[in-house]
Formats: structure tokens, C-alpha cells, sequence
């Protein structure tokens, strides 16, 4: 073939770039749909919070959050167990035996979360025994609701391994309109306590889930139950124990100063600090929405050139949303603090313009830390947070006594700086490493 007909055959690049184009928009929707699935669910958890506060007396309000902070913790494990390595391994290792490996996910939900569910139960229990009615009447609710809850979560997480979140979005929006609604039933009969909105939240998780169930497809050959099972009982546990402690030194790096605040700055300042971070939450929870999307698709590039390619402009978008997120905060921050308080905190809210480089810090510790799950490391992910909550006690802590809300938002900045530097060390060291899935 002679140069100039190579040269003239060349609609290749143009028929790439129209892919290209495709894949982009195609990204953007879904990437839109995985942050509208986040702040929905969000939505849902604030939202029955309100209501739990506005209807129900301090004593019962007071039980359903310690309740409800036990459920949490308990989520934090079974999401390090089992939704966390679900993205990863359902988009790597077991891709092609997908089906099989969602069952056996499945399983090891309803096991845990019934173990989970007895333990709970036996100490609400005993709490009655020891008559701490209200407390343990909670306990008794929450064993009973959590496993449907969690089930949610799992399922959920299960829409970004197909990369549907679509269907993720869509069971988060049927969760909060069953919340809202019940309890809005529940307070005009009269009828709402600890007891139903658990109830209620078990309800709306097991309906929205079996909506995202019969919607959502899971391909794969045949394989052995029992084969895979133990596989993947192995694998989850390799992987969730470094995660179970990551979540709990993350919790130290995030909520410390919320208990040592009023040692020496009394409850205003914790409340302060709180509704000042709050104003951060939407572009954090963006951060990791998209986190849960881009795992899958670092996993199938990893091993590869794309694979940098791809953190290094991740890092720039979420850096450049972020500054604009930060020079927002800033340069509105008396109006903003303003509306959403109506009045309060409003002497302490020029400290917008620090908190509001915690986006950009968590940006960047939110794309170094999706690239390490990809490379399922979350070993090297838990010993940068010993790091980070390491920093948060020594630093943190002590500016926190000297500064108040000031010192714990340079706390914050710090424990993340620190979290990056360590993980983006090891990520440099570990890229290299591995092979590309076959």
C-alpha cells in the first residue's frame, strides 16, 4: 500500500473519538447517578434523624442514637467484609462468574448479620434484665431491623460492579420515600416510638432491595458452591480485615474532636464545629460516591498504562470541583451559614475558608485510596490511616485545646495530608506490581 493511501484511509481516529465522545457522556451519567444514589441515601439517614428529634422525647431520641451509632459500627464491619471487596472482586477475579459469586455474597450477609442480629439481641436483653427499658427495647429493634438495612447497603453496592447506578439511585429513592411517608403515617396515628422507625427503616431497606434484585442482572458460568464459597470467604477476609480497621482509625481521624471538644470548649463548640462541617458534606459525599463508581474501572485497567492515566486526571477533576467548592464556601460563607442556621454560628463561619480546603485534601486522598482497593491493598491503605489517626492524637488534639473549632479544622487538614502522603507512598510503590486481569 503506498503512503498516500494510508494516509487517505483514515476515518479510524474520527470513528475513536465519536467512541471516545460515547464513553464520556456514558461516563457522566453514570458518574451523576452514582452521586444522586449517595445523596438520596443521605438524604434518608438526615432525614429520619429530624424526625426522630422533633417527635419523639429527649429519653427515646437519646436511645434510638446510641442504637442507632451500634448499627453503625456494625455496618462498618460488614461493609469491610462484604461491600467493599464486592466492588473489587465482583469487577475482577470473580467477573466471569458473577451470579454464583452474588449468591455466595448473599449468604455470607444473612450469617453475619443473624450472628450480628443474636449478639444485639442478647444485649438489649440483658439490658432489660437490668431495667434500662428504653435502651434495650432499642437494641431489640435494631437486631431485628439490621440485617434488612445492611441488606440494602449491599445491594446497592452490587449496582456499581454491573455499573448500573441507575438502579442503585433508584432503590435509595424508594428507601427515603418509604421512610418519609411511614413515619409521617406513624406521627399522625399516633404510633411512632424507637421500635417502629426501626421497623420502618427495615421495611423500606427490604423493599428496596428486592426492587434492585429483580432489576439487576448477574452474568456468569457455572461454578461449585462450596468451591466458591470457602474462595470467597478467603478472599473477603484477606481483604475486610485491614478495612475494619481502616473504618475504625478513619473514625478517630473524623470524630475525635467531636468528644474532646467540650472538655475544655464546652458542647458550643462541638455544635459549631459540626454545622460548620456539615457544609462540607455534600462535596465529601460526592467524592465518595464517585469512589464506589471508579474501583470497578481502575480494577479493569490496572497492570496497564491506563491505569495511571486515569488517577492523574481524576486527581485534576476532583481538584479543580474542589477549589471551586472551597472558593464557594469562602467567599459566601455569612450567607450560606446564615440560611442554613438562620443566624447561628454565624460569628465563627470566616473559618469556611479553612474548612473548606478539606474537600480538596479529601479529593485527593479519595483517588489514591480508590486506586489501592483496586489493587485490592487495603493493608497499605490501614497503615496510612494508623498514621493519620496517630497525627489526629498528637496534633489534632492539641491544637483543638489551643484554638477550639480553628485548631480541630487544622486537625482535620493535617490527618488528611498525612493519610494522602502515606497512601500515594505506597501506591507508587505497589502500581507497578501488578498484572492486568486477564
Amino acid at each position: 500500500m503506498l503512503p498516500s493511501e494510508t494516509t487517505a484511509a483514515a476515518p479510524v481516529p474520527r470513528l475513536w473519538r465519536g467512541e471516545s465522545l460515547a464513553l464520556t457522556i456514558r461516563w457522566a451519567f453514570n458518574a451523576g447517578y452514582a452521586v444522586l444514589d449517595q445523596l438520596l441515601f443521605a438524604l434518608s439517614n438526615f432525614a429520619i434523624n429530624v424526625v426522630m428529634a422533633r417527635w419523639l422525647t429527649p429519653q427515646d431520641y437519646a436511645a434510638f442514637t446510641l442504637a442507632y451509632t451500634i448499627f453503625l459500627i456494625l455496618g462498618t464491619v460488614h461493609t469491610a467484609l462484604l461491600a467493599d471487596p464486592l466492588v473489587v472482586f465482583g469487577a475482577g477475579k470473580y467477573k466471569d462468574h458473577l451470579n454464583h459469586y452474588h449468591r455466595s455474597v448473599l449468604r455470607a450477609h444473612w450469617q453475619l448479620a443473624g450472628a450480628a442480629s443474636l449478639l444485639l439481641g442478647a444485649c438489649g436483653v440483658a439490658l432489660l434484665a437490668l431495667n434500662q427499658r428504653e435502651i434495650g427495647l432499642a437494641l431489640l429493634a435494631v437486631a431485628v431491623a439490621s440485617p434488612f438495612i445492611l441488606l440494602l447497603w449491599l445491594m446497592r453496592r452490587s449496582c456499581y460492579v454491573r455499573v448500573e447506578p441507575h438502579l442503585a439511585a433508584a432503590g435509595s429513592l424508594a428507601y427515603l420515600v418509604i421512610l418519609v411517608a411511614g413515619a409521617y403515617m406513624l406521627y399522625r396515628g399516633n404510633l411512632l416510638s424507637v421500635a417502629a422507625a426501626f421497623a420502618l427503616m427495615a421495611i423500606g431497606g427490604a423493599a428496596a432491595a428486592l426492587l434492585i434484585r429483580v432489576t439487576l442482572s448477574f452474568p456468569g458460568s457455572d461454578t461449585n458452591r462450596s468451591s466458591i464459597d470457602r474462595e470467597v470467604a478467603t478472599d473477603h477476609w484477606a481483604y475486610g480485615r485491614w478495612a475494619i480497621g481502616t473504618g475504625l482509625l478513619g473514625a478517630v481521624m473524623l470524630q475525635l474532636y467531636y468528644f474532646v471538644m467540650p472538655a475544655w470548649h464546652m458542647l458550643e463548640g462541638t455544635a459549631t464545629l459540626k454545622a460548620l462541617t456539615n457544609c462540607a458534606m455534600p462535596a465529601l459525599q460526592s467524592y465518595w460516591a464517585l469512589s464506589v463508581l471508579m474501583v470497578p474501572k481502575l480494577v479493569r485497567v490496572r497492570g496497564t498504562p491506563a491505569f495511571g492515566g486515569l488517577i492523574r486526571t481524576l486527581f485534576t477533576l476532583y481538584s479543580i470541583a474542589a477549589l471551586g467548592y472551597w472558593a464557594l464556601l469562602g467567599i459566601f460563607h455569612g450567607p450560606l451559614v446564615r440560611a442554613m442556621y438562620g443566624g447561628r454560628y454565624e460569628s465563627e463561619s470566616s473559618l469556611l475558608w479553612g474548612l473548606g480546603l478539606l474537600p480538596l485534601a479529601a479529593a485527593g486522598v479519595s483517588v489514591v485510596e480508590s486506586a489501592l482497593r483496586a489493587l485490592a491493598r487495603s493493608d497499605a491503605i490501614f497503615r496510612a490511616y494508623v498514621f493519620a489517626a496517630a497525627a489526629t492524637i498528637a496534633i489534632g488534639v492539641p491544637l483543638t485545646f489551643a484554638w477550639g473549632v480553628g485548631g480541630a479544622i487544622a486537625g482535620l487538614l493535617i490527618a488528611h495530608a498525612v493519610a494522602m502522603l502515606f497512601i500515594a507512598s505506597a501506591l507508587r510503590r505497589l502500581a507497578g506490581e501488578v498484572a492486568p486481569e486477564q
